[in-house]
Order: C-alpha cells, then sequence, then structure tokens
C-alpha cells in the first residue's frame, strides 16, 4: 500500500477507514494490518539495534523534496517526491540509477508506482478530473505511453495492479459509480471498460493469473469475477458481511467463500462449480491458494484442501477470532485473537512454533517476504518468519506510513514527513536514509 504525505482531510479518513476495515475483517491487500510494542518472549531471541550498526548513507535534495510515494524491486527502490520527480536508487546504498522530471501530478496527491521486470506503472490525479496512467522503461525511466484516465480517481487514491499483459486501473466517481479500465501493458490502449451498475464501486482490486475481481460497497454485497482479456464476466457471488470478499485465484480455478458457509472452487475456462468444501457448515474468515494447496480459516479451525478437488488434507483447532492464514516458506502464519502468533507447517498443520505479544496490537504483516512486523507509530520490530526470532529493533523521528515494504530483505521504512529508511534484514543495518 503506498501513501501520500501531508493528506488532505478526505485522503486522511479515506485511508484510516480502509485501515480499520483491513484490521476488523483480517484481509490483506496486498495486507493482514495490526501492529505490536514488543520485548523479550522467553525466547533465546537477538535484537539489532540500529543505533549500533554501522553510519548510513545519508541522502538530502536541496529542494527539501517529500517522499510521497515507494516501490521497490530486488534491486532497486522508486520514489515520487514532491517536486514532482521519479527517482530510481540502487537498493543497497541509495545511489541514483536514473531520474524523470516534470510529471504532472496535484499537490498532496500520492502516485501509484508498479514495477515490472520491464517497465515501471504509474498513476497519479493531473487534474481534479483526469489521471494519467504511464508505462517507463524500467532502466532508463523514459516514458513509453501515457494514458489519460478521464476522471478523478477515487477518495485520495485509486487501485492499480498490473497482470499479464493488462493494467488495471479502478477509478470511484459520483457519476456512474467507478469504472475499471484494462489496458493493454504494451501500449496503454483501453481494451476494456466494467463497471456495476446500480451500486457503488470499492476501491479494491485483486487480479491473479489473467483474471480480475471487484466489489461493490454494500455491506452484504456482491464480487464480480471477471475474464482480463475481454473483459466478461466469469462469476458474481454475494459477500457475507464480516467476511473476506477476495478470490483466491491459481492457473485454473477461482476460490470464492458464498453464503450458506460454503468454500467453492470455479473453472476459470468456462465458469462451472469444480467442488465444494467438506466441514461447509463453519464460517470461512480467510483462505489463500499457496503451490496447489488452498488454505481457510474458520476462526476455530485451520484447513488445508487439495486446490484441484477440494479433498481435506488436514485441519487444526485455533483459538476463536484468529486472523490469517499468510504462507511463507513452507509455513501457514495465523494471529490469535489474544495476540498470540502461530506458525504451522504446510505439509500437514502440526505447530512450528508460537509467541505471544506483549502489548496491544494496531497493526501487523504476517506476510512479509520472511519476515513478520509489528510496530506503532515510531516504532518497528521485525520477526524471522521461520522461527519467531528478533530481528530488528528501531525507532523513527516520525510516524511510520504503513504497511512498510520488505523486498528482498530490505525494509522500506516510509515516514509521513516524507523521509525514508532502508534497512538490511539480514544484518541488521541502516543502508541509507533519506532525510529532510
Amino acid at each position: 500500500m503506498k501513501k501520500q504525505v501531508d493528506y488532505d482531510s478526505r485522503f486522511q479518513e479515506e485511508w484510516y477507514k480502509m485501515l480499520r476495515w483491513a484490521k476488523n475483517s483480517g484481509v490483506q491487500f496486498l495486507l493482514l494490518c495490526f501492529l505490536v510494542f514488543m520485548s523479550g518472549c522467553g525466547l533465546n531471541t537477538h535484537v539489532v539495534d540500529t543505533s549500533a550498526t554501522s553510519s548510513p548513507v545519508i541522502i538530502s535534495e536541496p529542494d527539501h523534496a517529500t517522499i510521497i510515494s515507494v516501490a521497490a524491486t530486488d534491486d532497486v527502490a522508486y520514489l515520487a517526491e514532491s517536486d514532482r520527480s521519479l527517482t530510481a536508487r540502487q537498493a543497497n546504498n541509495g545511489q541514483v540509477v536514473w531520474r524523470q522530471t516534470g510529471l504532472a501530478f496535484l499537490p498532496k496527491q500520492y502516485v501509484w508506482l508498479v514495477p515490472t521486470p520491464k517497465m515501471l506503472f504509474d498513476a497519479y490525479d493531473s487534474t481534479p478530473t483526469t489521471a494519467f496512467v504511464e508505462a517507463r522503461q524500467i532502466n532508463t525511466g523514459r516514458v513509453l505511453w501515457r494514458r489519460a484516465i478521464p476522471h478523478e480517481l477515487g477518495p485520495g487514491f485509486v487501485a492499480v495492479m498490473v497482470d499479464v499483459n493488462r493494467v488495471y486501473v479502478n477509478t470511484v466517481f459520483p457519476l456512474n459509480q467507478g469504472l475499471l479500465y484494462a489496458l493493454d501493458a504494451d501500449n496503454g490502449q483501453v481494451r476494456w471498460q466494467y463497471a456495476f451498475q446500480g451500486q457503488p464501486m470499492d476501491t479494491s482490486v485483486y487480479s491473479s493469473n489473467g483474471v480480475v475481481a471487484i466489489r461493490d460497497r454494500a455491506s452484504n454485497g456482491s464480487a464480480h469475477v471477471i475474464h482480463g482479456t475481454d473483459g466478461s464476466l466469469l462469476l458474481s457471488y454475494t459477500c457475507p458481511a464480516g467476511t473476506n470478499w477476495r478470490p483466491a485465484i491459481d492457473s485454473s480455478n477461482v476460490y470464492v467463500y458464498c453464503p450458506g458457509h460454503f468454500l467453492q472452487a470455479y473453472r476459470i475456462s468456462d465458469g462451472k462449480l469444480v467442488w465444494t468444501a467438506q466441514n461447509s457448515s463453519l464460517q470461512v474468515n480467510y483462505w489463500i491458494e499457496n503451490q496447489g494447496v488452498l488454505y481457510s480459516n474458520t476462526g476455530d479451525e485451520l484447513q488445508a484442501f487439495r486446490a484441484q478437488d477440494g479433498t481435506l488434507l488436514w485441519k487444526t483447532t485455533l483459538p476463536g477470532g484468529t486472523l490469517g492464514p499468510s504462507v511463507q516458506n513452507q509455513l501457514v502464519g495465523m494471529m490469535t485473537a489474544s495476540q498470540v502468533v502461530m506458525v504451522f507447517h504446510a505439509k500437514d498443520g502440526t505447530l512450528a512454533w508460537k509467541r505471544p505479544l506483549n502489548s496491544s496490537v494496531l497493526y501487523t504483516d504476517i506476510d512479509a517476504d520472511g519476515f513478520f512486523l509489528f510496530g506503532n507509530d515510531q516504532a518497528i520490530d521485525v520477526w524471522r518468519s521461520s522461527d519467531g526470532r528478533d530481528i530488528l529493533h528501531t525507532t523513527t523521528s516520525s510516524r511510520i506510513v504503513w504497511q512498510p515494504q520488505v523486498v528482498n530483505a530490505h525494509l522500506y521504512l516510509w515516514q509521513f514527513n516524507g523521509a525514508l529508511e532502508v534497512v538490511d534484514l539480514r544484518i541488521g543495518n541502516v543502508l541509507w536514509q533519506y532525510v529532510l
């Protein structure tokens, strides 16, 4: 998730509303957000205090530009700055790879940044009624194409995703309750548009394996799953109140939770029902697919189904109100209502490790590329996901923009005042800082 600095009141209201929604429902948008102070929990831990490490590279722009968006790949960090520039910096030391100036975004507006192997896609409001979506050459920043989207991008943010040669731009505005644009990633041409009829569209969008899903804003509304190639409707289903709406998608099937407590799989090729999960009397709060296995959380049980045919592989009892799951390196992570992190072996559901949290939770990320993140407004702790060991504790001078990114073991701590700190979690060193 990427947020702007110096928010106007409308953006701030919408952003915190999204955080509350994510916390209360246990949903990842990318995700699972709750946060915590951490102290010793009876483990044999090693905490790295960044104040004791080698001095980081300090970067300060002469015009005091602040960072308003951050995205990263394994080797490069991409920063949109308040002086309307876009800069690519080496992840290890902050050295400039390329810099482009003169972006046309409005003041107090963030920029969506989505890097891919060949292109960097960005999206931003250019006027109150027009937005630009751009594709740039990843190694130079040169604009390859630009597409004007002739409507406001919504209440301070818009969902943009790139998947299988499509750039999805989910807009929200009063006149027609929102449109989902599908652009050709190679040239920016609009391939199709999709709109709900009679219901306002939610700002979320999710896409994987050439399929895209959106939902309306009704409390017990509907989600639509759409073929990315031509915009045709694959299936729609009601989203029960209090549950995650987002489907799980693999190369063959779409997995959804439907009224009547049924977890079901539908074939992507023709939309036909493939299977209905066993133990369907239980409420399903969240589910994900990973390497041919569908993991679902009923709040009281963690279940694993073979994705191909719905066969129950294993299940294990959970404390009530458990949030999750996430899957990393053949481990399934969960967070209980009593603030205990529980991690299970993906192959059989046996407990790998668990660890309690010692303070009340605001935000947590248990899906951070080999690490679990916990923090408060100006502090963050990092655990290693394989064994729960402490990796890092650090504090910041300003409020942290949640949720921080971890890419290739680099932690990007972006702050509300527009500063950035980059930490190598493998050694605990602050590599470089962008300061005001």
